[in-house]
């Protein structure tokens, strides 16, 4: 008997330990971003919020159009820095916000820019495609091998 007892207090504890924080605001606005983005149609998977970054993951049908892709993107950054400005200790710090596209395809990247760009790009002072050309992006994967002969 006094092992169950000890196995349930075990199991209450670690359940516990691994439950987020209710006041942690990391964690309140990764769930914000999250909430919008999903009820948007938008396949989110991970949102991550650090001191100096947001990183949001989502799936990208590969058969998405360019025009898609690119929308979907500037309407993540755009998100994100809307949903961290709520929290101006955060805000302020972020010095990066990054998207990770997982294509269906199996193929992903990583998109990063400064709230600076994004700022710019949203308030119209830079066109899109000088946006899309201050994007740092970066292939993860290897791509698809291409015959040589």
């Amino acid at each position: 008997m006094k092992f169950k007892i000890l196995f349930c207090f075990v199991l209450l504890l670690l359940l516990l330990s691994g439950c987020p924080d209710d006041n942690d605001p990391y964690f309140d606005i990764a769930e914000s971003i999250s909430e919008q983005l999903n009820s948007e149609g938008i396949d989110v998977t991970l949102v991550e919020v650090t001191e100096d970054e947001i990183r949001v993951t989502y799936s990208q049908p590969v058969s998405a159009s360019e025009k898609e892709v690119y929308g979907t993107w500037a309407y993540v950054f755009g998100t994100s820095l809307n949903k961290a400005s709520a929290v101006p200790e955060i805000y302020r710090n972020i010095e990066t916000l990054s998207i990770q596209c997982d294509f269906d395809d199996g193929e992903e990247m990583l998109i990063s820019t400064t709230p600076k760009e994004i700022l710019d790009f949203l308030a119209e002072d830079t066109d899109a495609w000088d946006f899309l050309y201050a994007l740092d992006i970066e292939p993860l994967t290897q791509g698809p091998q291409v015959p040589t002969e």
